[in-house]
């Protein structure tokens, strides 16, 4: 059997996994659990499995997939009580945003490394619905950090590195659209993808702050 024959019935299994996970944790907590590590890369695993399967990334993507889930085996499993500063409507909008903008990025970088040779691709529409749900992000993040903390830019690790990827992700949109970058487009939303994993991996887990784990 052709590998790309089961590409999308493991895209679907992975994800029917993932959120059946998230589904039980939610309901043993009371409130979707996005404090923790392991909730934090299961979330991450799941969106990108979704987004990369509707976007086609191929045999990358469910790599990628893969891989992602290779931490949740290493990590914490158990289930912390929510702290009271989490359980607000402008917290899940603030993850979830910048999820749903990770995985699109990814995704994105995923394709753009098996086409760099091709360059044929435009990624402008899915950049751009990347671009708007990260500075979706990004401002109800800057709000719920106010009314927590009084500090509506706390200068720490995540934050300044998430200010990077928000305008390298409207440089990127530059990009598609200026004919001098032309050859280059590929290898610049490449690596997109991987100052997303270092935000979310090396960032959260290396450096703490308020976005540490």
């Amino acid at each position: 059997m052709d590998f790309k024959d089961i590409r999308k019935p493991v895209h679907i299994l992975i994800f029917a996994i993932l959120t059946g996970i998230e589904v039980y944790r939610t309901f043993k907590t009371g409130y979707p659990p996005l404090f923790s590590p392991f909730d934090s890369v299961l979330l991450l695993a799941a969106v990108f499995t979704l987004i990369s399967g509707l976007m086609e990334t191929g045999v990358g993507g469910t790599i990628l997939s893969v891989i992602l889930i290779l931490p949740l085996f290493f990590l914490h499993q158990g289930i912390k009580e929510i702290p009271p500063i989490v359980r607000t409507p402008l917290f899940i909008i603030h993850v979830t945003s910048a999820m749903i903008s990770y995985a699109i990025i990814l995704s994105l970088s995923v394709v753009a490394l098996f086409d760099i040779k091709k360059k044929s691709l435009s990624y402008k529409k899915p950049l751009m619905l990347g671009f708007l749900l990260f500075s979706i992000s990004m401002v109800v993040g800057g709000i719920w950090a106010y009314l927590a903390w009084a500090d509506l830019f706390p200068f720490e690790p995540k934050s300044l590195f998430s200010l990077f990827l928000w305008l390298y992700t409207a440089f990127l949109l530059h990009v598609e659209t200026d004919r001098t970058f032309k050859n280059l487009k590929h290898v610049l939303i490449a690596a997109a993808g991987g100052f997303v994993l270092f935000s979310f991996f090396g960032i959260n887990f290396l450096f703490g702050g308020t976005h540490g784990f």
